[in-house]
């Protein structure tokens, strides 16, 4: 199974502060227990990239501009592109340690993730799509769409560890967080650091819209994002959250 089983799923309900580091520390704690983690949380407003940024001539004076005010700039271990984080927005991490006998599917695992999140959100009535979507932020072929504009991104990432394989599925969701914002946001700092990708609002939807339009309604429930997380819990078959920390 390209997904080993989880048990369960910890909620973060406070958010974190670095979640690429927060991240390392988990494929770490996997390393040595062999114990497949879940984990949903949110971040303090920033901006996540690869590290194949750093090679973008304005990268220094991007991120020095947003030192004083502005949201940090931070790595990860993944590919891709540039991710944002904050409020309205939700994470999903998984780690797990490849056995020695067997030999991790990039392609596969992203097929996996993709379905559980697919299977569990089925019950939001919002019908999702495995595609690329040009001008979504950090696209690729494993984004989850609703009617052709991304509301989910996945990323993948492998490291070894004390001798161990340890590989982290990610998913970042958009949950009400507004597309224009997050798109000006990401511009600017394209823009400032030299890059050559822009993004448009028009490609990206939150579920939160995408709940209105399927339902034709105004507004979605106030306890949506709950219903999201639940949605998580389905998808991966666990048996509910762990404590909150």
């Amino acid at each position: 199974m390209p997904i080993p089983p989880l048990s369960r799923l910890r909620i973060h309900p406070l958010a974190l502060a670095d979640g690429a580091d927060c991240e390392a520390r988990w494929m770490a704690e996997v390393a040595s227990s062999g114990r497949c983690t879940g984990h949903v949380w949110s971040g303090l407003p920033a901006l996540v990239a690869p590290r194949s940024y750093l090679q973008l001539p304005g990268w220094q004076q991007a991120c020095q501009a947003r030192a004083a005010s502005g949201p940090a700039v931070r790595l990860r271990a993944s590919g891709g592109g540039l991710v944002p984080q904050g409020p309205g927005l939700l994470n999903l991490s998984l780690a797990w340690r490849v056995p020695a006998t067997s030999r991790p599917d990039a392609t596969a695992i992203y097929g996996a993730l993709a379905a559980a999140l697919t299977r569990g959100l089925a019950g939001l009535g919002i019908e999702l799509a495995t595609r690329e979507v040009s001008g979504s932020f950090c696209d690729g072929r494993f984004n989850l769409a609703a009617h052709g504009r991304k509301c989910i991104g996945t990323a993948q990432a492998w490291r070894r560890i004390d001798g161990h394989l340890v590989v982290l599925a990610h998913a970042v969701l958009v949950v009400h967080a507004q597309a224009d914002a997050l798109c000006r946001v990401l511009n600017d700092f394209e823009r400032d650091a030299g890059g050559p990708r822009r993004y448009r609002p028009e490609a990206v939807v939150s579920l939160a819209q995408a709940w209105c339009e399927a339902h034709a309604a105004a507004a979605p429930p106030r306890d949506f994002e709950r219903r999201v997380v639940a949605g998580l819990l389905r998808g991966f078959d666990t048996a509910g959250p762990a404590p909150r920390t």
